[in-house]
């Protein structure tokens, strides 16, 4: 096995290939690698290369609009019509001009071409600076869900009743002085509203499928509960994932709980994530647009790892098998992007969800779990777990909220709701759906002060449903891309704010600690800005040139090179294992280039000329690329 590797840097709006040894070397030097001519010069035409113009219905703008700024000027006579008409010449795509913006700036528009698709083309030409997006703005209307604003009136089919414990979804708004850890979802969805073909799978109790704000929402899931006194439903695992309700005797699970009534955890979650936004009923959902698949994996008492790791796959498309005995196969039409496990115990990672994750991480499936709530001790599995993105609870002034565990298993923090006072209604819990039946599903409602959502089970959701707006507004990003997103884009922690014997939050330990200030080892890079997460994802789709996957030798024998990524601070890695069939040569092996290699922007192939393995030279090595570049901190 010989290992090489590539360092990716921006130079002049294009990014620069050059080979770096096992030992850390630069072939190329420190200096510009001279360009050769090439299609860089010369851009494959839009029309061809862009993709297909809009056809009706479709989500393409009718007219792509952009802001181009030129960092010289391409011609001798310096207009805005000449400007545009040399960019059509040089895209191989009609380009309109738009109105001037100063010396070198300028709007211009075209027809039948994704505004994103226009902008790569542009910025590959090297006498332009920079081509961002000319987007429209609109006057921020507040979704009509009338819960979203406290002290409303709460509407559930033909149901309408005043609620005065309603609180407002204050989490999803635009941070304040009083609750500055709100999400800022508002402005977010200004970017990205959420796409019906994106799917959270929530693995929980079930969801009540009936709920009003919910019913439209749901796609086909099923119920992984293997255990037939913890089903409650008469069942084992079935192709119903309705939550009957999950209410316990005293001492029903352990000897020391009370009877417990119907949590109806499910169908809360479901509601922070997908419930329908702007219907004129109920609440509003972080994620609006996107779909959920709700996955039941825990009964009366809980649920086995068994269940839940075998919804996992089923919920991220890796495995249809799930039933007991001979009906085993139920094919799951509708794969997740986003898994949401608001649920946990305490304990080490175990190698079933460590290779379960895995397999979902490489199937550019995001794994999105609570902390756990207890009072401060270590971080619950699977959040701890590899490859998972952990979050933690915040009170609504950004402090740790008392009952959130921490850890440095924590990627970020996002609000859980907390009740401040000790009497009367809770204060900032977080509404969502919910049901009103204390064993059995009964009248559809919602959570309020008296009735309240608590916990970083719904955090985790919170993240979760960004998680999925962050995909449609760039489905190109992977698991790791997004958790290096949410952590890249996460507000600060407050160091005030809160009473005077509150203090910083310590390593977690068998001692409670309740509410503390938290730090970066403890809760996370800092607290979930959808807003500016969102923001981000959607740049790199319109900005950012692409990396992988396979390299092919075409002359050699049977031989194959393989890619992979790791981002560095402000570089990008491409370690490429090269892996030989037969000795080419004794003794120590390495790979090398001879000349400078190169990234076509437009055509999107990375050309290598010659590569030499051992006494063997190779030529005309191709990578085909197929997935966003994302620089910044893994």
């Amino acid at each position: 096995m010989f290992t090489f590797s590539f360092k990716v840097q921006r130079v002049i709006g294009r990014y620069l290939l050059c080979m770096l040894s096992v030992l850390g070397l630069n072939s190329c030097g420190d200096s510009p690698v001279q360009w050769p001519t090439s299609k860089l010069e010369t851009p494959q035409a839009l029309s061809a290369s862009m993709g297909p113009a809009s056809e009706p219905g479709s989500s393409l703008e009718a007219r792509a609009r952009v802001i181009v700024k030129f960092r010289v000027r391409p011609e001798a006579r310096d207009d805005a019509p000449s400007r545009a008409a040399w960019a059509s010449r040089r895209l191989g795509a009609k380009i309109n001009h738009g109105r001037a913006l100063g010396a070198m700036t300028q709007s211009m528009h075209a027809h039948g071409i994704a505004a994103e698709r226009l902008i790569r083309g542009l910025q590959a030409l090297p006498e332009i600076e920079w081509a961002v997006e000319d987007r429209r703005h609109r006057i921020r209307a507040m979704p009509n869900d009338p819960l979203f604003l406290a002290g409303r009136t709460a509407t559930t089919g033909a149901n309408t009743t005043t609620n005065a414990n309603a609180v407002g979804q204050w989490f999803l708004g635009t941070p304040n002085a009083i609750t500055p850890v709100a999400i800022d979802a508002l402005r977010a969805w200004d970017r990205e509203k959420g796409k019906p073909d994106i799917v959270v799978a929530v693995l929980d109790s079930g969801v009540v499928l009936d709920h009003p704000d919910l019913a439209g929402k749901l796609k086909p899931g099923y119920d992984f509960v293997s255990d037939f006194d913890s089903a409650a439903d008469g069942t084992r695992r079935d192709a119903d994932p309705n939550d009957p309700g999950d209410a316990t005797a005293a001492g029903e699970c352990d000897p020391w709980e009370p009877a417990q009534k119907s949590s109806w955890h499910g169908t809360q979650v479901a509601g922070l994530i997908g419930a329908a936004t702007d219907n004129g009923i109920g609440v509003a959902s972080a994620g609006r647009n996107v779909s959920i698949l709700p996955v039941r994996v825990l009964g009366k008492c809980g649920g086995y790892d068994s269940d839940i790791i075998a919804g996992m796959m089923w919920a991220g498309g890796l495995s249809s098998d799930v039933g007991i005995g001979r009906a085993r196969a139920y094919p799951n039409l509708y794969p997740a992007r986003v898994i949401n496990l608001s649920l946990g115990t305490q304990g080490n990672c175990s190698r079933a969800y460590l290779d379960v994750i895995g397999q979902l991480s490489q199937n550019g499936v995001t794994v999105v779990a609570a902390a756990g709530n207890d009072t401060g001790f270590g971080v619950a599995t699977p959040a701890n777990c590899p490859g998972v993105i952990a979050v933690a609870g915040l009170r609504h002034i950004g402090t740790k909220v008392g009952y959130s565990n921490i850890g440095p298993e924590v990627s970020l923090a996002a609000p859980a709701g907390n009740c401040v006072n000790l009497t009367g209604p809770c204060l900032y819990p977080l509404v969502t759906t919910t049901n009103a039946g204390r064993n059995t599903p009964t009248t559809n409602t919602y959570s309020d002060g008296e009735n309240a959502s608590v916990g970083t089970s719904f955090a985790a959701p919170l993240v979760a449903a960004t998680a999925a707006l962050m995909i449609a507004a760039n489905q190109d990003l992977s698991p790791a891309d997004i958790k290096s997103i949410l952590k890249r884009t996460a507000r600060p922690f407050p160091r005030t704010g809160a009473e005077l014997d509150v203090s910083a939050c310590k390593e977690p330990s068998s001692t409670e600690q309740l509410e503390c200030y938290c730090t970066t080892s403890t809760c996370g890079a800092g607290f979930l800005n959808t807003f500016e997460a969102v923001s981000l994802a959607a740049d790199l789709a319109a900005t950012q040139t692409s990396y992988r996957t396979n390299i092919d030798i075409y002359n050699a024998e049977t031989n194959r090179l393989q890619m992979a990524k790791v981002d560095v601070g402000e570089l990008s890695y491409f370690n490429v294992s090269v892996s030989v069939d037969q000795v080419i040569a004794l003794g120590e092996q390495s790979a090398v280039v001879d000349r400078a290699t190169r990234y076509d922007v437009v055509s999107g192939l990375l050309q290598i000329a010659e590569v030499m393995v051992g006494r063997t030279r190779y030529r005309n090595v191709t990578v085909t690329v197929k997935e966003v570049l994302q620089v910044g901190v893994p």
